[in-house]
């Protein structure tokens, strides 16, 4: 059923039914209600919500590939995934079975503590992708209260100008490098989305952006993406500062639904 799960716990013989408090299909997590009374072998993993990982820093993913109890390890090899802007990628072997199970690093202290969720594997030489737990704390709250967590998306796609290739600016935005400034640029917009229809278009920069008269601040591209996928909501008014070579623009995106299959808030440019 779409209320609840059955769960096999360590050290028991029958599975138990066990509740589900809300869902988020985009970021495909779920959060559970423990059992009022807790299976005996089971003890809490420590979770860093915060953890500042290192390109190199080892760490273990836990899963039940094909069935069987298994604990890999690898390194982390870079900060951010490619296609995704909340997770980082590993080089720790996953198989079906791993995802939505932990990956951990030991902590100074010597103790185990989760870092991030197992979602995929990718590309060649399969690099691993994990959500990293700050952004599942950051959808904590919406999951507890909203049973069915929708995200909200604008059809743009975003990247801080200065990270951009210089020959990308000619082919691809008809504008002279280096630009006047640096700042968060749009790079594309999907055809028939909400920040089409609002007039953007590739090569503006956004510098202000506003809901219901409040201003929302952020510094960069991924400050922004954070703002739009997890404090917004489809339907929000979305309203934005845009300054279009010597001109500043006033656009209003009434924001629509994210969905895993799009990935158009998810992407980066070259």
């Amino acid at each position: 059923s779409n209320s609840a799960v059955w769960v096999l716990f360590e050290g028991e013989e029958k599975a138990r039914k066990v509740e589900i408090q809300g869902r988020d299909p985009a970021l495909d997590i779920a959060l559970l209600r423990m059992p009022e009374e807790r299976p005996r072998a089971v003890l809490p993993a420590p979770i860093n919500f915060s953890a500042h990982l290192e390109i190199g820093d080892t760490l273990y993913a836990i899963g039940h590939p094909f069935g069987e109890r298994e604990v890999t390890a690898g390194w982390v090899n870079g900060l951010k995934a490619p296609m995704t802007n909340w997770s980082f990628s590993s080089q720790v072997p996953m198989h079906p079975g791993n995802s939505g199970g932990p990956i951990l690093r030991y902590s100074e202290n010597g103790q185990p503590e989760v870092v991030g969720v197992n979602k995929a594997v990718f590309g060649i030489g399969l690099k691993s992708m994990s959500i990293h737990m700050r952004y599942v704390k950051r959808v904590l709250p919406r999951l507890l209260r909203e049973k069915v967590v929708a995200h909200a998306a604008a059809g743009l796609t975003l990247e801080d100008s200065k990270k951009i290739h210089p020959g990308f600016f000619k082919s691809r935005l008809q504008i002279d490098y280096p630009p006047p400034e640096h700042g968060v640029m749009v790079t594309g917009v999907t055809s028939g989305s909400p920040a089409d229809e609002a007039g953007l278009a590739a090569g503006d920069f956004l510098i202000k952006a506003a809901v219901k008269g409040h201003e929302m601040l952020f510094k960069n591209t991924q400050g922004l993406l954070e703002l739009i996928f997890f404090d917004l909501r489809p339907g929000d008014a979305l309203a934005l500062s845009v300054k279009r070579g010597a001109q500043v623009l006033e656009k209003t995106v009434v924001l629509g639904e994210f969905t895993p299959s799009s990935m158009e808030q998810e992407q980066n440019a070259p």
